[in-house]
């Protein structure tokens, strides 16, 4: 049966869909014609669609090795697994401030240290607060993005303040022609003192750093020690303190206050030789 012909219902010989008695038997088809025109129009549609079909999945076939396509088919194939954000130049930039924070905060103290004490006489009181404020700005910039290890900001303030006074005592050893070591107990323990002060105000930096991204995350209201307080006299029902809320308030009071405490024992141990224990 091609196209253009029917099959006649009585004896399945091909016929023209038009014809009114089929040749093959001679019996009448107007019964059966309508019938007979609707399947030649339905295998007719049939055809073309099956014709568009096998158009389509050529030209799928034709995308889907096109390499770029393929890179895009591949990366669709993935889309419901989430890929890891690595800011490279950023954690790159984290990593520089925090080597590069003791280094400088060294060099400032030393300079200012001959600058300030032996080129312009300032009082020692003024060096003793630029030392505090040094190296609080300086564990400050390179907390920036480093916050969370505490650890390496306390050996690394501990490493500042040795490296600073050793640096100092030189400078003053070179130019006034003095003993570089200190000479006796007294004065060994106010190094000691001073290279503390120095030590505790860079992690008094990392903490401020740190206190200000914590609140930067929470969105945590300014008044942190006000809202503690507030969560140790809340009760629950039963008139009891709220265990879980307590631990909370605790920690945030300590984490708001540590940085006050730490800052002010640096600048208590620079500043009490200077100004009188």
């Amino acid at each position: 049966m091609s196209t253009t012909t029917v099959p006649c219902p009585y004896c399945l010989g091909d016929i023209a869909p038009q014809a009114q008695a089929c040749k093959h038997c001679t019996r009448d088809l107007g019964l059966f014609k309508p019938i007979l025109q609707q399947v030649h129009a339905l295998e007719q549609r049939l055809g073309k669609v099956q014709e568009e079909m096998a158009r389509l999945a050529a030209a799928l076939e034709h995308i889907q090795h096109t390499p770029l396509n393929r890179t895009l088919a591949e990366v669709a194939s993935e889309i419901d697994t989430p890929l890891p954000v690595v800011d490279v130049p950023q954690a790159a930039s984290s990593e520089l401030r925090l080597w590069l924070a003791p280094f400088i905060t060294v060099v400032a103290l030393s300079l200012g240290h001959w600058v300030l004490l032996f080129v312009y006489d300032t009082p020692l009181v003024f060096f003793r607060v630029l030392t505090f404020f040094i190296p609080v700005l300086m564990g400050f910039w390179a907390a920036r993005g480093a916050s969370g290890r505490t650890w390496i900001f306390g050996l690394m303030g501990v490493v500042i303040g040795a490296a600073s006074v050793s640096s100092m005592l030189w400078v003053s050893h070179y130019i006034d022609s003095v003993a570089w070591a200190p000479q006796n107990l007294r004065e060994w323990r106010e190094t000691l003192e001073y290279a503390l002060s120095i030590s505790l105000a860079f992690l008094t930096g990392h903490l401020v750093s740190a206190s200000f991204i914590r609140w930067q995350a929470s969105q945590a209201n300014a008044a942190g020690i006000k809202s503690g307080v507030l969560l140790l006299l809340q009760k629950d029902e039963s008139g009891k303190l709220k265990l879980e809320q307590l631990s909370s308030g605790l920690l945030q009071v300590a984490t708001t206050l540590a940085p006050l405490f730490s800052g002010a024992i640096a600048l208590y141990s620079g500043l009490k030789n200077v100004v009188g224990s």
